[in-house]
């Protein structure tokens, strides 16, 4: 069973830089990587965490 992108989430990091969240799913499993590439990790508190740059993304309505 192959990754499919199931939804594009618009994010800022600290600094104010836009960055686009792609959800990915396969099967049950659940992945979030950068548009650039780079992995990140949903926080319990709904943000995001850059895993290469400790960076904060905080989600932003579209």
């Amino acid at each position: 069973m192959h990754w499919r992108v199931t939804k594009r989430l618009p994010a800022a990091g600290e600094s104010g830089r836009r960055h686009t969240i792609v959800q990915m799913e396969r099967g049950e499993e659940i992945d979030f990587i950068l548009d650039s590439g780079l992995a990140v990790t949903r926080r319990t508190d709904g943000s995001f965490l850059i895993d290469e740059t400790g960076e904060v993304l905080q989600p932003i309505d579209a």
